[in-house]
């Protein structure tokens, strides 16, 4: 079944009655299921501990992909929406497995597009009580997060993907291919994960 992934409003910084007020009326005017996407660095604003509690009460707001880099910004959702049928997923790579540990459902992991099997294995390792290869995998993804930040990230992604044998396409404009000095960094990524 097909899922709406929903980030706040940019450009302008609401208040947090605003975001429950935007919120609500997308989950008004749609039957699929909805993730809200918490950003505040893209966004501008975090989206409250209290106000995640207040929107999980909607029949098909169904969870929120966090991607403040703040575990306890996500350990505070986890604690608010407990006693619902609302899932937590960690948005930051780096933080799969903190997550996890304190009672996320799992992750929307962008290295997950190139690592699958990987980001698969924290999360399979997690739920096995294979703590120790859970962090090992956990650690494997460092070397693409390294590189994922030499430009933006989906430019970087895609053409390692492209450069994997999978022909995703170019990113939508604005955003523009690596620039030539960051494929040496690419290819060597690349090679270190056998691809």
């Amino acid at each position: 079944m097909p899922t709406h992934c929903q980030s706040s409003p940019h450009i302008l910084v609401p208040s947090q009655e605003e975001l429950l007020y935007h919120y609500k009326a997308v989950a008004a005017a749609v039957t699929i299921p909805i993730i809200l996407y918490n950003i505040p660095k893209n966004t501008g604003i975090n989206i409250a501990v209290e106000t995640v509690a207040e929107l999980a009460k909607v029949d098909n707001i169904i969870g929120i992909k966090d991607s403040s880099g703040n575990i306890d910004n996500i350990e505070g959702y986890i604690k608010a929406t407990k006693n619902q049928k609302f899932a937590v997923l960690s948005g930051s790579d780096s933080l799969i497995l903190k997550a996890l540990k304190i009672g996320a459902k799992g992750a929307i992991a962008a290295t997950a597009n190139l690592l699958t099997k990987n980001d698969v294995a924290i999360y399979e390792n997690f739920m096995n009580s294979r703590l120790e290869e859970a962090e090992q995998a956990q650690q494997q993804i460092e070397m693409l997060r390294s590189v994922l930040k030499l430009a933006t990230v989906p430019s970087v992604l895609k053409k390692s993907l492209v450069l994997s044998n999978m022909p995703v396409g170019l990113c939508r404009f604005p955003v523009r291919e690596p620039k030539a000095e960051t494929m040496p960094k690419i290819k060597e990524m690349l090679t270190y994960y056998g691809l």
